[in-house]
């Protein structure tokens, strides 16, 4: 088992385990596949537009014969044909009124939009001069046996688009079996709720003298649910070594993978790497050069993983950040690496442990573009997280990162 590794190479080791374990596709209704995980390329089943069709409302029309200007003399109106029914070809010097949308005639040089035109008895001259044909080709946008959608989770405009090639069925990546599990014998589940005035009394009864409330749980679970995973929560197991042994091997029977938060440090309670050991779970790594989240464990049996993520929240959060999401998705049939983008440091950062790769809360401003380091004095800081919508990485070496400086950035919160 690796000790103090670097997280890359800690990813690399995560990964190599899911590529051999990629989970089967099931077919599912494309309406319910919202989130779901797509591990293989989706091609066009047919041509975008279908046919050729019109940008704007106004004219369609084709010029007549030896008359180079658009503008010279007024075109002849045929009808609309009645029912949808597809309008006739048109000669030269005709023109057919033609909304946003719609199929062009045949030999249709372009349209003249709505407001730029002047309707004289069946006639139209047109005004002004446009610029563009307002005309989209057949195959334009898309043509048939072009790549549609790449794997990753579909997202509503990937459902539309898929639909609008006629596909009302998708197959998609199965849901792994995931456990989450919280381990300390201080832990209590939260039993409030808002808005209630009896709920200070309630947290109080619940927490008792040395209790605090497990907030890994919904941390983790909440996360997980977003890398199209429904997460079973199994609650918390105290510090006792044989509670703990059967939790986790019951957990592993029942699911490919299990996280754990907590009892991975090197505390006279952190008993995960040692029941790991005992359930025949092979150690993959534990101890990461990384701050927060050193004591992180990763272990495997068979096509079953086990992840062991400190009980500080801001460790939990990037240690699934980092590896159980990417680990999820890779099993998925989705290649992937935690996202990352390069913006610029809001003011100076001084490392208090260069010899780390090291994650610092952050706020992002828009569209600047500009990460503001949070003051953050360690990992127990869950307020801090929820300000937070970056992980700023501080490489090791750097002992003082100017204001001003590219950093790698890990964006935690969508945007609103």
């Amino acid at each position: 088992m690796e000790h103090r590794i670097h997280p890359d190479d800690a990813l690399s080791l995560v990964l190599e385990h899911a590529r051999r374990h990629v989970l089967p596709t099931e077919t599912v209704p494309l309406e319910e596949a919202m989130g779901r995980a797509l591990p293989f390329t989706v091609s066009s089943l047919l041509d975008q537009p279908p046919f050729d069709k019109a940008a704007i409302d106004g004219y369609a029309f084709r010029r007549p014969l030896g008359v180079i200007s658009r503008t010279a003399k007024p075109y002849v109106v045929i009808p609309r044909p009645a029912g949808g029914a597809r309008p006739p070809m048109l000669l030269p010097g005709q023109a057919i009124r033609i909304n946003t949308g719609e199929p062009l005639p045949p030999e249709t040089e372009a349209v003249w939009r709505l407001d730029w035109t002047t309707v004289e008895g069946d006639r139209v001259r047109f005004r002004e001069r446009e610029a563009e044909s307002q005309v989209i080709r057949r195959g334009e946008h898309v043509g048939l046996g072009d790549p549609l959608v790449t794997p990753r989770l579909l997202m509503p405009q990937d459902l539309a688009i898929l639909a609008a090639s006629g596909y009302d069925r998708v197959d998609v990546s199965t849901r792994p079996a995931v456990a989450v599990l919280s381990t300390g014998s201080e832990l209590r589940a939260p039993v409030a709720r808002t808005q209630d005035p009896l709920a200070e009394d309630a947290v109080e009864l619940a927490l008792g003298k040395s209790g605090v409330f497990d907030s890994n749980a919904t941390l983790l679970a909440s996360r997980l649910r977003l890398a199209a995973v429904r997460p079973a929560r199994l609650g918390i197991a105290p510090d006792d070594v044989e509670h703990l042994a059967t939790a986790v091997d019951e957990a592993l029977a029942q699911h490919q993978v299990v996280v754990l938060s907590g009892g991975v440090s090197m505390g006279d309670t952190d008993h995960v790497p040692a029941v790991a050991a005992r359930l025949g779970i092979t150690g993959v790594f534990h101890e990461l050069r990384m701050l927060p989240g050193r004591p992180t464990y990763f272990g495997v049996r068979g096509d079953r993983a086990l992840f062991g993520l400190p009980g500080n929240p801001l460790s939990s959060f990037l240690g699934c950040e980092l590896f159980v999401v990417p680990y999820l998705l890779v099993r998925a049939g989705i290649p992937t690496t935690p996202p990352t983008v390069e913006l610029t440091l809001a003011k100076d950062v001084r490392s208090r442990h260069p010899e780390l790769v090291q994650y610092l809360p952050g706020r992002v401003r828009w569209p600047a573009c500009v990460v503001e380091p949070l003051p953050c004095t360690g990992p127990s800081m869950l307020n801090v997280l929820a300000m937070a919508d970056a992980l700023i990485r501080i490489d090791p070496g750097q002992e003082l990162v100017p204001e001003g400086a590219c950093v790698p950035t890990l964006l935690i919160r969508h945007r609103v």
